[in-house]
């Protein structure tokens, strides 16, 4: 996995935060609720449109399914889906299971960590400890500098083929939105 910063434009992030239930900023809930193409109240693009529609249209599509994860939604879910479930291990979704070209993205930018004072210590960052690579997974991390004068923005980390990492990284375009800071993780069944 690449991990990789990108700088800030400056015009913020929005986020979407279920919050029925208060909890503490930075504590990263227990459930997690996703917006399936196969599941969301959104038809999916069809094959010829995800060719040869604008992006645009390929945008609009992502961004309904992301704001169909309401917490109205969470709350069908859980009542009607997950309570009937007995073993929830079964409810674990594995993103190389759907076809190539899915992904499955997961946001952790509200945690705030390096704001965290542990009073002999602050975190410069945290990462998700991953002993296997899987195809289809992005992660976004908060940014390292909480400063709002820093170019720095949240950190993302892509799966990628080793072999085509070094075109991606010396990318003229995408070097000039992204500053890549190495490895996050190799397969450890390599």
């Amino acid at each position: 996995m690449l991990i990789c910063t990108a700088r800030s434009t400056g015009s913020g992030t929005s986020t979407l935060t279920l919050s029925s239930v208060p909890v503490h900023p930075r504590i990263q809930h227990n459930v997690m609720f996703v917006a399936l193409s196969s599941t969301a109240p959104v038809p999916p693009p069809t094959f010829d449109e995800v060719l040869h529609a604008p992006l645009s249209r390929l945008a609009s599509y992502v961004r309904r399914l992301t704001n169909s994860v309401t917490q109205e939604n969470l709350d069908v879910t859980l009542g009607q889906v997950v309570a009937r479930v007995r073993d929830k291990t079964s409810l674990n979704i594995r993103s190389d299971s759907y076809p190539p070209m899915s992904i499955l993205q997961t946001d952790h930018r509200d945690a705030d960590i390096v704001s965290a004072d542990f009073g002999f210590a602050r975190p410069l960052t945290y990462r998700h400890m991953l002993g296997r690579v899987t195809e289809g997974i992005i992660i976004i991390y908060p940014t390292r500098n909480a400063d709002p004068a820093s170019d720095e923005g949240p950190e993302f980390s892509i799966v990628y083929e080793k072999h085509l990492a070094k075109g991606l990284i010396n990318d003229a375009e995408f070097a000039k939105y992204f500053d890549y800071r190495g490895v996050d993780a190799e397969d450890a069944r390599q």
